[in-house]
């Protein structure tokens, strides 16, 4: 053991293949050939042993003074550490435990609903009444096999009285047995297969979410962007906003009981007030209309810029409308799951709400496992090379971008950068040259990815909780969760046009 701190201690840390040999009065520390002849060969050296002497008793109270202050902060550190490994492998030990104890309940889940299955399988299609019916008449036949039997065994032996009195209990049990058409007895029972749904599974099961610590974060730095104003509209989120001009705006807040037209100091122009809706998002035609995704009464409505009047476009029951989005071609493009939340799909209309396509899922490796492709597809924008772009929430604090080709293909899922705090996107846009932008309200970011979800940038940091984006000619309109919206100047080549 000393033989080897002696080789450590006698090379150089730089240059394992030199001793130190050479002592740097300038620097104080000990060096070799090369780091004389890299970094040290203006300076005041000597040789070692030379002055090894005279440096000794200093040297020595450098090392004392590291052993007294810098090695108990070492050991304290890595105590610390250890202390928290622990803590880690405690936690996680808890959280295994707590899985095990969650894939329990399900296969107990799992077990009730196929006992429940089984019983409706081998119970009888037969009411009780027809049951005990059944019973007796069955009573009936084996005493008249009896009597049969009787007959036949002593048949010779009976005297006529015996035999007359036979027949009249054979007639009687006959005229109480029926002939029943054998095909009547057929039970039509068969197992409709469910579908096996990963996802859906996951989401009963529940998720490993891991938060990242705010030291290993990224350094995020977003683009100048100037804004030009900003105004409060309602204490609530703003969900969804539409710019009618350069002074006029439409707002959504969430559970607003209205959709207001304000201009740029906040003040209300016009407004469209509903009663028992729930507005899942809106988007405003070229004609000035409204199409609302109503979530409380499923369906569609258009709201008339003229007249003021309100008509369904389309009912979607059972489906709930979750956000409504324009495409390029003017087309509908809306994110809806059904009450149950066992399906979910993103539907592309015409603007009649004629159906054009359904996104709902992909083959999986074996064909009775269906792979869906949303867990909750809140919002959509169509970019401009046709793909769609969703933000699907995975619970109440994650989520994801899903990019999908035309035809229905999962090209791409993007969650978010390390930034310290969980990702949750709220809206996405789409520029003019196939950027994606898209609001992450829990780091306070706009992300900005390339048409194959590269993240490229950030459009805007430390800005308030994005929870709507809008991309217009030259600017960018930002929705807040605080209920305010924020206008940006943006260069028109990296813009989209406003739906």
């Amino acid at each position: 053991m000393a033989g080897q701190i002696d080789n450590l201690i006698s090379v150089c840390s730089f240059h394992p293949e030199e001793e130190l040999d050479h002592y740097c009065k300038t620097c104080e520390r000990a060096l070799c050939e090369e780091c004389i002849k890299l970094d040290h060969r203006d300076h005041d050296w000597y040789k070692l042993k030379k002055v090894a002497q005279d440096i000794k008793d200093s040297a020595s109270d450098k090392i004392t003074e590291i052993i007294n202050q810098e090695i108990p902060k070492i050991e304290s550190n890595l105590k610390a550490i250890a202390e928290v490994e622990e803590k880690n492998k405690e936690a996680k030990t808890e959280k295994i435990n707590r899985i095990k104890h969650r894939e329990n309940e399900l296969i107990a889940a799992v077990k009730v609903i196929s006992d429940s299955l089984i019983k409706d399988v081998t119970e009888s299609r037969f009411s009780e009444g027809e049951q005990h019916a059944k019973s007796e008449e069955d009573k009936n036949i084996a005493s008249l096999q009896s009597l049969v039997a009787y007959y036949n065994e002593n048949k010779q032996s009976l005297d006529g009285v015996a035999i007359l009195r036979l027949q009249e209990k054979i007639r009687i049990l006959l005229s109480r047995v029926r002939m029943h058409d054998p095909l009547r007895s057929e039970d039509h029972v068969d197992f409709d297969e469910g579908q096996i749904d990963i996802h859906s599974l996951e989401r009963m099961f529940g998720l490993v979410v891991r938060e990242s610590s705010q030291n290993l974060a990224v350094d995020i730095e977003g683009t100048t962007l100037t804004e030009q104003f900003n105004f409060q509209v309602t204490a609530n989120p703003i969900t969804s906003l539409s710019e009618k001009s350069l002074e006029q705006t439409w707002v959504y807040g969430r559970n607003d009981k209205e959709i207001k037209l304000c201009n740029t100091d906040g003040g209300v122009v016009r407004k469209f007030e509903f009663g028992d809706t729930v507005i899942r998002g809106f988007v405003r035609l070229d004609n000035g209309d409204i199409i609302i995704a109503d979530g409380v009464n499923r369906v569609l409505s258009r709201w008339s810029n003229k007249d003021g009047d309100i008509k369904t476009l389309t009912n979607l029951s059972p489906f709930e409308p979750l956000g409504v989005a324009l495409s390029h071609r003017k087309e509908l493009l809306v994110g809806m799951k059904d009450r149950f939340n066992t399906r979910r799909i993103v539907q592309r209309m015409a603007i009649n709400a004629r159906v054009l396509h359904t996104y709902e899922y992909e083959e999986g490796h074996r064909e009775w496992i269906k792979y869906y492709l949303f867990n909750s597809p809140d919002r959509v924008a169509e970019n401009f090379n046709r793909d769609l772009c969703v933000v699907d929430s995975l619970s109440r604090n994650t989520g994801r971008l899903l990019i999908i080709s035309e035809a229905g293909k999962l090209r791409v899922i993007y969650e978010g950068q390390n930034l310290g705090r969980m990702f949750k996107p709220s809206d996405v846009c789409c520029s003019k040259n196939s950027e994606i932008i898209l609001g992450d309200p829990r780091n306070n970011a706009v992300h900005v990815l390339d048409k194959d979800g590269t993240f490229q940038r950030f459009l805007l940091t430390d800005c308030s909780y994005p929870s709507a984006l809008r991309l217009t000619p030259n600017r960018i309109l930002m929705g807040s969760e605080n209920g305010s919206v924020h206008v940006f100047e943006y260069e028109e080549s990296n813009q989209s046009n406003d739906e």
